[in-house]
């Protein structure tokens, strides 16, 4: 699944409001903490919803909470990336817009 131990994940989304929305809990509902995940921190899901396409993150490097619930996708954009492994084409292209 997801959460396979090795696996890293990217933070993508939330450039232009400081990072992604962290939770205390998987509902959209639950309480926000005041600290952002900040966009280009390194995760390491540990739990993963499907329905709700959330995670429970442990951060491995980056600003932000060190660990919470995030949305990995919103309105179809995607929010986080694996980053271990080979990037596609396309994501790449989306890496380099956003370094610009």
């Amino acid at each position: 699944g997801m959460a396979s131990t090795g696996e890293l994940w990217e933070v993508v989304g939330g450039a232009s409001k400081g990072g992604l929305i962290v939770r205390t809990g998987k509902d959209i509902s639950s309480p926000e903490l005041s600290e952002r995940l900040a966009t280009g921190a390194l995760v390491r899901p540990l739990e993963h919803d499907a329905a709700s396409e959330r995670i429970f993150y442990k951060k491995v490097s980056g600003a932000g909470p060190g660990s919470g619930w995030v949305s990995t996708a919103l309105k179809g954009k995607e929010l986080l990336v694996r980053s271990s492994g080979e990037l596609s084409g396309e994501e790449r292209e989306a890496l380099d817009v956003a370094d610009c």
